[in-house]
């Protein structure tokens, strides 16, 4: 084995045993560049052993958004950037009704969407799909072209375009609430918001499908770690972070499955005409409702948590 190859052991316990003998006379015929380089990897060589796991901050994937220079940047606190996350949602959730309204969207479409008993919900859902995942990657693309990081480690476009698609979004919860506003016995399928609400919540199931890249890859390297065995986590220093991140990321995956179930059964009921009258008519609207709510708060909270525990250990040292 050459010299080369023995230094891509990066420990100083195998460096020195792959020296031992003939190998430090060899050492004293090197040129003085090529033992300066050896003397600066033998110092930079940590012994595996020393390292204590429980003190580090354990990330799924290697890509990360690191500074040139720690000390001449100041990071964003974990609170800033959930506060962030916050505020846009609280601007999108008070525009969306406005702008999804039936009427105002029948004006500015010049008569061409937003009429009643429209059908268009079936497939303008893929337009919200694409609005979203393009605005994902323009978000990536003015993070990994901003100056003074690291760019061996950032991650590409489309990692981080996936990656947003697990951030929370509270819009079409909102908009879900608003679906029924406007109906009338003679005429339920009438409401100002019954079209936008249906196709927000089908677009909200394929950014959660497409979010589970991430979420899958967290729950999966959990499993491998161990770390959803009882106590295993016990004596680490982020112990409640990497908990925060590790079990929103299954929640969010359970979720979906009872997202989609409920998104089959809607369509359904819609695609057959079932549509009950009377005492049956109140218990199937009580059971949408609480399947919607349950279905929605669910999904808001374990994208929640899982994203504040990313932030606090992908955060500031």
């Amino acid at each position: 084995m050459s010299l080369a190859a023995r230094l891509e052991h990066p420990t100083k316990n195998r460096i020195h045993h792959e020296l031992a003998g003939n190998g430090y006379e060899y050492f004293n015929t090197m040129r003085l560049p090529e033992r300066l380089s050896l003397r600066v990897k033998m110092s930079l060589a940590i012994d595996e052993r020393s390292i204590d796991v429980r003190q580090t901050r354990p990330i799924p994937w290697s890509w990360a958004i690191t500074p040139l220079d720690l000390s001449d940047h100041h990071c964003p606190q974990s609170p800033q950037i959930l506060g962030s996350f916050a505020i846009i949602n609280a601007c999108v959730s008070a525009i969306a009704p406005l702008l999804g309204h039936r009427k105002v969207v029948n004006y500015l479409s010049c008569g061409a969407l937003g009429k009643a008993h429209s059908q268009s919900w079936k497939y303008l859902w893929i337009l919200q799909v694409i609005l979203q995942l393009g605005a994902n990657a323009l978000c990536a693309l003015m993070v990994i072209n901003s100056p003074g990081y690291i760019t061996y480690k950032m991650p590409a476009v489309w990692d981080l375009m996936l990656f947003y698609t697990t951030r929370p979004r509270i819009a079409w919860m909102v908009l879900g609430a608003l679906k029924g506003v406007g109906r009338s016995r003679s005429d339920p399928t009438a409401g100002y918001w019954e079209s936008v609400g249906r196709s927000s919540f089908i677009s909200e199931i394929v950014l959660e499908c497409i979010g589970t890249y991430y979420m899958g890859r967290t729950a999966h390297w959990a499993h491998l770690k161990r770390y959803y065995i009882l106590h295993h986590l016990d004596g680490y220093v982020h112990r409640k972070s990497i908990l925060q991140m590790i079990i929103g990321a299954l929640v969010y995956l359970v979720n979906l499955v009872g997202n989609i179930f409920i998104l089959w059964s809607s369509a359904k009921a819609e695609i057959d005409g079932d549509r009950k009258a009377g005492l049956k008519a109140l218990v199937h609207f009580l059971a949408e409702i609480f399947a919607l709510a349950w279905a929605t708060s669910v999904s808001f909270v374990s994208s929640w948590v899982f994203m504040a525990g990313y932030v606090q250990l992908a955060g500031p040292k």
